[in-house]
């Protein structure tokens, strides 16, 4: 069969076909796909999407440490800071998430120790110190440990707390208070 034979077999048989794959491609390719989901921790002030609202996340940007969310409501884009949300790549693990996190997200906590309190790596007193937490900064509870731990003679829960300038780490129950009888200490979240 000769070239021109073949090309024209083609446009007349496989061309609404070939058609069809690439507009189905270029159609796909446009639509916004997310990348996964999120639970916000801790909400930005003035922000449409409040603390513990599970969110789906349509974009990361690396250099500015943001992720992109789509609000129903709105139908705009929203951007919030990568560590003010526990993202996950599967739903089902963002719902169980966000039931846990339920009684955790109006409690906030602080410490009134005058040399400040140690946030650690891990719920363990030898695990690497991350943070200071100085006397008196207000910083939001994530989770709470089941039972509480014995160190030397106190015995008291670890907390899963979050700083505002988005250290994500543990203290130990005995020096730490917690607040959860207000919104929010520091009018950050919705």
């Amino acid at each position: 069969m000769s070239a021109f034979l073949y090309a024209k077999y083609f446009k007349k048989e496989y061309f609404p076909l070939f058609f069809f794959t690439i507009s189905l491609l270029f159609i796909n390719s446009c639509t916004p796909r997310n990348i996964g989901y999120g639970v916000v921790l801790w909400a930005e002030k003035e922000s449409t999407i409040n603390t513990g609202e599970l969110i789906e996340i349509s974009k990361k940007t690396d250099t500015h440490q943001i992720y992109h969310v789509l609000t129903e409501e709105e139908s705009v884009t929203v951007q919030i800071p990568i560590w003010r949300v526990k993202f996950f790549d599967e739903l089902p693990d963002a719902e169980e998430f966000s039931e846990a996190y339920k009684p955790y997200i109006d409690m906030f906590g602080y410490t009134d120790r005058e040399n400040g309190l140690p946030v650690r790596k891990e719920a363990n007193k030898d695990s690497e110190m991350i943070y200071k937490l100085q006397p008196g900064q207000i910083v939001k509870v994530i989770s709470r440990s089941e039972q509480k731990v014995k160190i030397a003679r106190y015995k008291a829960y670890w907390y899963c707390i979050l700083t505002h300038d988005g250290y994500l780490g543990y203290s130990y129950g005995k020096f730490f208070n917690t607040i959860s009888d207000i919104k929010d200490p520091l009018g950050e979240s919705n």
